[in-house]
């Protein structure tokens, strides 16, 4: 027996049969270490001479090499969406939103140190510089909750636009003050996934409108994000629940170290 589908009905059954949480937290893994060592390894390692408190000592730096850093760059783009979608689902679905926050807060203080020798060469560098994600999900997981506070009190409409925001914009000049990870585009992007979290369209459109700034930077690559994000099917997956907050300070120390060997051997 034939049965004919539209367009519409195609779609819809590739996402039930799309992407577990699991498969969509790998991609964006691959994406991230990706990016990681090109920034470690090529920018750090090579473009900057390696020499503690001496970042801005410039090195040669061929067109090939530049190439692939550029590239590796704009595939690590892909990460940053895929892990606010999947902060939003997780913080749906926790049954503890305070420890699933006190968590994301601790591994972001254990991992500043391994992102601080990564990307600055010292165990501790100014805040000015920069912080590492788990902040930036942290800030993002607070937002959610205050989102959440605010329309449990169902004031009117209005109210509540002007409340939530206020608390987005809040949050994100926190962000920017304190130099997270993408900053309030990221505190932007978890939010508008939050608020369209039942509309996997509007989240589609609000992460384009979102990473519009990436553009240029990724040559477009930074939206290839949303496609998994689309064809999420709802279902967690594989098991691995601690994985991401082991692995992203590990990772870092790892680069580190192999940055720090390379240099001790001249290359």
């Amino acid at each position: 027996m034939i049965v004919n589908m539209s367009t519409t009905e195609k779609t819809e059954l590739s996402r039930k049969r799309g992407l577990s949480g699991s498969t969509l937290k790998i991609m964006a893994v691959i994406s991230m270490v990706i990016d990681h060592i090109a920034a470690v390894l090529i920018l750090m390692g090579i473009y900057y001479k390696f020499i503690p408190n001496a970042e801005n000592t410039a090195m040669y730096f061929s067109p090939n090499l530049k190439t692939i850093y550029t590239l590796m760059r704009a595939i690590g783009r892909i990460s940053f969406p895929i892990f606010c979608f999947l902060l939003v689902e997780g913080y749906v679905h926790t049954s503890n939103k305070k420890k699933y926050a006190l968590r994301l807060f601790i591994f972001a203080l254990i991992s500043e140190i391994p992102f601080n020798l990564a990307f600055g060469n010292k165990i501790f560098i100014p805040a000015s510089r920069l912080n590492n994600v788990f902040f930036t999900l942290f800030l993002g997981i607070c937002v959610m909750y205050l989102i959440e506070f605010i329309k449990s009190k169902k004031i009117n409409k209005v109210g509540t636009a002007i409340a939530i925001i206020a608390t987005i914009v809040v949050f994100g000049v926190i962000a920017k003050f304190i130099k997270c990870d993408f900053n309030y585009h990221g505190i932007l992007c978890i939010a508008l996934f939050y608020i369209f979290r039942e509309n996997r369209i509007l989240q589609i459109l609000s992460g384009i409108v979102v990473f519009l700034y990436e553009v240029l930077a990724s040559f477009g690559i930074v939206y290839l994000s949303l496609l998994p994000i689309y064809f999420y099917n709802g279902k967690r997956g594989l098991k691995s629940k601690y994985f991401f907050y082991i692995f992203y300070p590990a990772h870092l120390l790892i680069l580190y170290f192999i940055r720090v060997y390379l240099a001790s051997i001249g290359i």
